[in-house]
């Protein structure tokens, strides 16, 4: 196994929770989640994100998914390929941190490129920060984004996810 994988193990696997949505232009809402963190490759410092379903609780249908391929980096660099069925697709760049059994992310929009048939407004700008907890089998996370028509970074989403299924 890849020497920048192994702290990262004890974090891998299956999560669900719930979320809540706010930004200036809808309504607030409330989600359900379930994502999965998994190895890509052994031998390199890889792994994949996959956000495998978003439940909207109030309205009882389905919303966003993603994927996304992670890089960790030497000196504690992280970067992230995130793709979206919606015609989105964003590059990511940032730090890790893992003190004990906790595991923090933070990274930043590098590049946001779409789709010519993806709806606005456009997202411009993201901040993703992740906080895995192997201890208490947790995953927190919060984002946010500024658009075309919200211009300055301004909060979207915040989650909490229990692990269900770890080490995958």
């Amino acid at each position: 196994m890849h020497e920048l994988l192994i702290p990262f193990i004890k974090f891998l696997g299956k999560y669900k929770g719930k979320g809540t949505g706010v930004y200036p232009t809808i309504q607030t809402f409330h989600y359900e989640e379930d994502c999965q963190f998994s190895l890509v490759n052994p031998a390199k410092p890889m792994l994949s994100y996959h956000q495998t379903r978003t439940y909207l609780i109030e309205k009882q249908i389905g919303a966003h998914v993603e994927f996304a391929y992670i890089r960790i980096l030497p000196n504690q660099k992280i970067e992230f390929c995130i793709t979206q069925p919606t015609g989105v697709c964003e590059i990511d760049e940032g730090i890790y941190n893992i003190k004990n059994d906790v595991l923090q992310i933070e990274v930043s929009s590098k590049e946001i490129t779409r789709t010519s048939s993806a709806k606005p407004p456009h997202v411009t700008q993201v901040k993703r920060i992740w906080t895995l907890d192997a201890s208490q089998q947790k995953l927190e996370y919060s984002m946010a984004m500024a658009t075309t028509t919200t211009p300055e970074l301004t909060h979207h989403l915040q989650a909490s996810l229990a692990l269900l299924d770890g080490n995958k």
